[in-house]
């Protein structure tokens, strides 16, 4: 993968600076902000929060998970949720890092970017933990793990919406998940939020459009005119 960093100034990404970033296409990859090229299979994705409605898919989550406690925090790493980590890795069959602060950190704190969790318990056990950072008018949604007996609860779209919520409280106006991958159709459960509100981010135009108007058929094809556009590039001398 192709990828371009940006490393964090005396202030980190907080801020105004973060909405910015990921405004033109980045987003974090342990302690910086990266963006991939054009000939990687990647496209990143953003909710537009006036855009979203609750629809009975997604009220159902809401519903199926109303008895479980529901706290915004301070991120921190902790025994507990490196427990909670390490039990949702041992369950899973994707490749991970081997902890939640080499995930989040590289080793280190939290700094450069104003960092919230979501913390989710059953009485008093912690059942799922979802990391967040915050800009001015924008939250951008990083890590999300939970205890493998919850399962059926959907509770990684659980937190997702969760950090919806807090991001409209905040009267914020996008909510960016990551991105999808045309390789790895694992990814695109990150469009369940709803696509009439969801936005790509293009690359070329250096723009985002409504992704219902586009679709991964046609960002297939988009991909392979960014291929091909770099490989004419490449050969100019």
């Amino acid at each position: 993968m192709d990828e371009t960093y940006i490393d964090p100034g005396p202030d980190g990404y907080k801020g105004a600076y973060l909405d910015e970033l990921l405004a033109l296409g980045f987003y974090r990859m342990n302690q910086r902000m990266f963006t991939t090229g054009r000939i990687s299979p990647v496209f990143w994705l953003r909710t537009v929060l006036g855009k979203m409605i609750t629809t009975r898919s997604l009220a159902k989550i809401l519903q199926i998970n109303r008895h479980f406690q529901v706290k915004v925090l301070e991120a921190e790493i902790n025994e507990e949720t490196e427990r909670l980590f390490k039990l949702y890795r041992s369950k899973i069959d994707f490749d991970m890092s081997n902890n939640s602060l080499e995930f989040l950190g590289d080793g280190k704190d939290l700094h450069p970017f104003d960092s919230k969790m979501i913390q989710v318990r059953d009485g008093g056990r912690l059942i799922a933990v979802g990391y967040f950072d915050e800009g001015t008018d924008s939250a951008m949604g990083i890590l999300n793990f939970y205890d493998p007996e919850y399962a059926k609860y959907s509770l990684g779209k659980f937190l997702i919406l969760k950090k919806i919520d807090h991001a409209r409280t905040r009267d914020m106006s996008y909510f960016y998940p990551g991105y999808i991958n045309l390789a790895d159709p694992k990814l695109d459960y990150k469009l369940f939020t709803g696509e009439d509100s969801m936005e790509v981010y293009l690359p070329l135009e250096k723009e985002w459009k409504e992704y219902r108007t586009i679709g991964k058929q046609r960002l297939e094809e988009y991909f392979f005119r960014q291929l091909s556009n770099f490989s004419q590039e490449w050969k100019t001398p």
